[in-house]
Order: C-alpha cells, then structure tokens, then sequence
C-alpha cells in the first residue's frame, strides 16, 4: 500500500529551510500517527510531496480515514503498485 501526499500550498511556497524544517514536521506527525496502529509504515520525504508505504494492506481504511484528518496535507492519492 502506498499513498502520494501532496503538502498544503502554504508550506511550498516558504524558503528552502523553512519549507524543509515544516516538511519534517509534517513527516514526523504522519509518521507519530500511522504508528499508533502499524509499525511498518514508513514516511519518505521528497521535494513537494511525502511517500506513506506500508507492507499491510488490512490497515487501509484506516490510513484513508487518518490522512484526511491531518494539518497540513492539502490532498493525498493512493498509488496502485504493479509490475510489467
């Protein structure tokens, strides 16, 4: 399971450090929450967007349910996983 997030415009539009040190924040409050009901989700900070993976699928509800309630998130997409 893997969900896209794209960060609120607020925080792009910030200098370089200050969008960085509100990036983490955000990465550091997704990652305190998703924890709370599933150890293996992993938070990946890129550039404009933040990457949730986790390897249990039985939680997506759930993650559905809390991404939408997070500050800070302007909208997130779920991405579906395939191989060639």
């Amino acid at each position: 399971m893997k969900f896209i997030i794209k960060l609120f415009p607020e925080i792009t539009i910030k200098s370089k450090s200050v969008r960085q040190r509100f990036t983490k924040m955000l990465q550091g409050n997704i990652r305190n929450v998703l924890r709370r009901f599933d150890e293996d989700a992993r938070v990946r900070m890129d550039w404009d967007k933040l990457v949730v993976s986790s390897r249990n699928d039985h939680f997506h509800a759930r993650y559905l349910e809390t991404l939408a309630c997070i500050p800070g998130i302007q909208y997130f997409l779920e991405v579906k996983l395939s191989t060639f």
